[in-house]
């Protein structure tokens, strides 16, 4: 490998690496990191849901409660009404905080969606890192190296009138 320049090739690689971090790593983890927060927050959301949906079960059995006794005795409790009205007004919340949440959550899914069509430019930018690199590394070779090959029977040898003279003929 005595054609190639080690010290030009190292530059090149360090300098290249930072490329990559800069036009690729970076945005890509930054993407990462949104992801992972919207995950956080799908998570949240079905959390909230779930807690919605045990407050309307609780809403409903208290009205089929009331409604048992209004057939039974034509009359409801003041207490069962007290607890239904309470219900009621909790279950309104919660409805309008997994509503509200519920919509933030889906309007972090559009940005993400949106985000993630950048991801092919990320990808195309790695590539070009990749091949300006490969280019780069190939002119790093010694002057030796790029002389013009002779062919003699297929086979090349370099310039070199020693070499030259040497080659089968």
């Amino acid at each position: 490998m005595s054609d190639v320049n080690v010290k030009d090739l190292r530059i090149i690689a360090n300098q290249q690496n930072q490329k990559m971090q800069v036009m690729v790593m970076k945005p890509l983890n930054q993407w990462l990191a949104v992801f992972k927060s919207f995950s956080s927050k799908m998570r949240s959301l079905e959390n909230r849901r779930l807690e919605f949906d045990a407050e309307r079960r609780a809403f409903t059995k208290l009205e089929i409660k009331r409604i048992r006794q209004q057939q039974a005795h034509d009359t409801v409790e003041a207490d069962t009404m007290a607890k239904l009205e309470a219900r009621n007004v909790t279950l309104l919340a919660k409805r309008s905080e997994y509503q509200a949440y519920e919509t933030d959550v889906f309007e972090a899914l559009a940005a993400l969606i949106k985000d993630a069509a950048s991801l092919r430019v990320y990808l195309a930018a790695a590539m070009r890192v990749e091949a300006e690199t490969f280019t780069r590394a190939t002119s790093t070779r010694s002057p030796l190296s790029n002389a013009a090959p002779i062919r003699s029977n297929g086979l090349a040898s370099h310039t070199d009138p020693q070499l030259a003279e040497t080659a089968p003929s």
